[in-house]
């Protein structure tokens, strides 16, 4: 049924959880805005600090912002939250966390948004299914190695080798998960692309998911780009099998596949995460609307709460996506899920700029490659649906992190070449800030083991493809 674009009902009581973590410098609620005079009066042109530690930040950030917020042909971006993780200096193992809110709900409204205000991360998801990946590996639940063909029902077969190719290489988890699967990026069954089908993500069954491999292609080989670990080539349809599969094994016999559970058990409660969830159909009064392309149908919600979910269906507030930033830094390596963050963090499979710049979801940027946003590595995971992006980078070694949420329509607002990239390169460290906390597991003790993968993090792999489907030009 389609949501009622005028009934936006309450969320139910958010769940009680205790927050995880050592210490965290998260200041009080100040109110300060910029900039100053009639604009200041003007929710949709203001920016506003949370905070004594994003009262500091806001001279910088909001000349910044305001270059993006609004109606422009480069964002369309009535409303925007930043988190901005950063060392307490001084003080090993303490981090401040900056909040910095700008613009409005939705274009027209006065609503501004808030630290509380919750938005689609789209494919940020992927961050909670690699988590929760690893750890059903640390578990011992599966195996990095497994073969999806393993994790298939009886009758499904997955391709193993492109057409034509002489190859055999069964087709992994680990390669779902660092998109070296040869998976094009949506399956050919789908409704929602280009124009989007208000009930396509929420129709999408488990049954349609495993039927991709063969519907609409001549020869099941033909769903694949290039071998399976031979290359790379990003695929929302290799994580929704991933997420699929991960939730069928978490909880088997579901008619929906559990994946709202297994994400809440392993990944959101143990992180204390109280506004991250699958977004609730309909849309809770909480969350951002989002802004519609014009060949789009009007509201233009995500939905994803079926078998797609494990690459697309969670949303989020800036507080949470601030508290997930911490832990992957590394603050405080005592939480349960610091030895699973740490393996999702290991090059692990081929990427777009080197041949191990892949780890589980995360993309790893070396210095001198990419778009140099930083002299210091970067893994980063943008998030993408019909109204709504947003951006996630982390420094590690200079314990910095950002993470950006927007209900802009426009793909590259908040990545590389938009208000993320001009941040990072204004605010990001410089240098190498030392250990996160003392001691810290990823500078004293080995990752976990990521034997049988064929990652060598100390080794470059040979240069592989970085394939763009031509399916999807344009």
């Amino acid at each position: 049924m389609r949501r009622n674009a005028t009934t936006r009902p309450e969320r139910a009581e958010r769940r009680d959880r205790p927050i995880v973590g050592a210490l965290v410098l998260v200041f009080a609620t100040l109110a300060v805005a910029s900039p100053s005079g009639a604009a200041a009066s003007d929710p949709s042109k203001t920016c506003r600090a949370d905070g004594p530690a994003a009262e500091a930040l806001l001279p910088t950030v909001d000349p910044i912002v305001q270059r993006w917020l609004g109606e422009h042909p480069e964002s369309n971006m009535p409303g925007l939250a930043i988190g901005i993780v950063a060392p307490v200096a001084g003080q090993p193992g303490a981090s401040q966390i900056a909040l910095i809110t700008c613009g409005v709900t939705e274009h027209g409204s006065t609503e501004p948004v808030v630290a509380t205000t919750r938005f689609e991360i789209g494919s940020e998801s992927k961050l909670f299914t690699a988590l929760s990946f690893a750890d059903r590996i640390l578990a011992g639940a599966v195996g990095i190695d497994d073969t999806v063909q393993e994790h298939l029902p009886a009758g499904v077969v997955a391709p193993a080798h492109t057409c034509g190719s002489s190859a055999s290489t069964p087709m992994s988890l680990l390669d779902l998960a660092t998109h070296n699967s040869g998976l094009q990026d949506d399956p050919s069954n789908i409704t929602w692309h280009p124009r989007n089908d208000p009930e396509g993500h929420r129709l999408y069954t488990r049954t349609l998911l495993f039927d991709a491999f063969t519907s609409g292609f001549a020869e099941p080989c033909d769903a694949l780009l290039f071998d399976p670990g031979s290359g790379y080539s990003y695929s929302n349809w290799g994580f929704a099998l991933l997420g699929t599969i991960l939730a069928d094994s978490y909880r088997p016999g579901e008619a929906i596949p559990p994946y709202r559970v297994m994400v809440d058990d392993l990944v959101i409660g143990p992180l204390g995460l109280t506004s991250t969830e699958i977004a609730p159909i309909p849309a809770p009064s909480d969350l951002a609307r989002p802004t519609c392309a014009p060949n789009a149908d009007s509201p233009c919600y995500w939905d994803n709460d079926n078998a797609f979910a494990g690459a697309g269906g969670l949303i989020s507030d800036i507080t949470d996506m601030s508290s997930f930033v911490r832990a992957n830094l590394g603050f405080d390596p005592t939480i349960s899920l610091w030895p699973a963050m740490q393996l999702t963090h290991q090059p692990l499979g081929a990427g777009p700029d080197c041949g191990t710049c892949m780890g589980l979801a995360w993309a790893i940027t070396p210095p001198g490659s990419g778009t140099q946003l930083s002299p210091l590595p970067i893994l980063s995971k943008d998030g993408s649906t019909w109204g709504m992006h947003s951006q996630t980078y982390l420094v590690p070694d200079g314990c910095w992190g950002i993470t950006l949420l927007s209900n802009s329509n426009e793909p590259t607002s908040v990545g590389d070449v938009g208000v993320g990239g001009d941040l990072v390169k204004a605010l990001g460290p410089k240098a190498a800030a030392g250990p996160c906390a003392a001691p810290t597991p990823t500078t004293t003790t080995s990752p976990p083991t990521t034997e049988g993968t064929g990652a060598d993090p100390s080794t470059a792999a040979p240069a592989v493809a970085v394939v763009v489907d031509p399916r999807l030009a344009g």
